[in-house]
């Protein structure tokens, strides 16, 4: 659990910097920029989540840990995508930020 994790904090360190140069070469919003890596990162996992079923690619042992820490941090980046998009939504003077 402990390289999962810490795969995630450089993970959205990584994000964090490419969507403050990304906005900036763009010249677009950091919350649009946010929203495009948080679904791209996310759709990423959907994509591949089968890789971390018991007896496939990942899973060869068909340990049962690997598949729930999996399933969990693929809920937590929905979780993320789906707030970042309230915001846009209920806060659109986040627009403005970064633009």
């Amino acid at each position: 659990m402990y390289n999962y994790l810490t795969s995630y904090i450089k993970s959205i360190i990584l994000a964090l910097i490419l969507i403050f140069l990304l906005s900036k070469l763009a010249r677009i919003a950091y919350i649009y920029t946010l929203c495009g890596i948080a679904s791209w990162i996310a759709i990423g996992h959907l994509i591949t989540i089968d890789d971390d079923m018991p007896r496939e690619w990942s899973n060869p042992s068909s340990d049962k840990s690997l598949w729930y820490a999996s399933l969990k941090i693929l809920i937590a980046k929905i979780l993320v995508l789906i707030i970042l998009i309230c915001v846009v939504f209920f806060y659109p003077e986040t627009t403005k930020l970064g633009a």
